[in-house]
């Protein structure tokens, strides 16, 4: 029955920000990261590369060697994500934001120093900005 899956016509602000914090914890609770810590060495390398376009090319790259099952998951939760920030008036759910909440449950931590989250928040202003470059369009 299709009406079991579809949402109440009556829901509130709280049930989306608990289905956003249910999919957060969800990804948070994988054994590995949406992004392997396999990868991490070109993630770093990536992370170096002071010209935009090459970085995006890197992390485009990079996305070829994932697993199939974490390029698509990989792919529909940036598409998502994507959305939340296109609605950004609404939700007040930018770019930055999403990148801080999202950085650290999809990228591995910077080996060198595990607390610079930094690191992972770039990588996902990446890795959201290559996601129209790098996956075939919904």
């Amino acid at each position: 029955n299709v009406t079991m899956i579809l949402p109440p016509k009556n829901y509130s602000d709280s049930d989306i920000y608990q289905i956003g914090s249910l999919l957060k914890t969800f990804f948070a609770a994988l054994p590995d990261t949406l992004l392997p810590h396999s990868i991490s060495s070109d993630l770093k390398t990536c992370a170096a590369i002071d010209d935009l376009t090459t970085k995006k090319n890197y992390m485009h790259g990079l996305l070829y060697k994932l697993p199939d099952a974490q390029y698509w998951t990989l792919r529909s939760l940036l598409f998502h994500l994507k959305r939340v920030a296109e609605h950004e008036e609404h939700n007040r759910m930018n770019l930055k934001a999403i990148c801080i909440i999202w950085g650290p449950t999809v990228i591995p931590p910077n080996e060198e120093d595990v607390n610079d989250v930094n690191y992972q928040i770039s990588l996902m202003e990446v890795l959201i900005s290559v996601a129209d470059q790098a996956f075939e369009p919904e």
